[in-house]
């Protein structure tokens, strides 16, 4: 998988959205597929506030908003909580794809 704009999975340069005529092949075939991907999408996100909602606070997306359903994101307490979370999801082997924006509450 591609990191562009990315030094490591906390660092960011910017971002290049470059894609080859491969990947604009791909989406092409999978624009028919587009309303299933995102009711697939959209239920494995409302099992994630189902299951988890008492454990991890959830940003909540405006009802207004076309949300494509492509990210999970969650609000963390601190620094502390977020190497815990990480650190147990690669011991159990779970992917996951976390980039952590690190702004707490104060």
């Amino acid at each position: 998988m591609r990191n562009f704009g990315h030094d490591g999975p906390e660092r960011f340069q910017g971002i290049n959205g470059k894609n080859s005529e491969f990947h604009a092949a791909m989406e092409i075939v999978n624009i028919n597929y587009l309303d299933k991907i995102l009711e697939k999408r959209k239920f494995q996100c409302l099992q994630y506030y189902k299951h988890l909602s008492n454990f991890v606070k959830f940003i909540i997306v405006n009802e207004n908003c076309h949300y494509n359903f492509a990210y999970m994101p969650i609000i963390m307490k601190n620094e502390e909580e977020v190497i815990e979370i990480i650190t147990n999801l690669n011991k159990n082997e779970i992917y996951h794809d976390v980039i952590s924006i690190r702004h707490y509450p104060t």
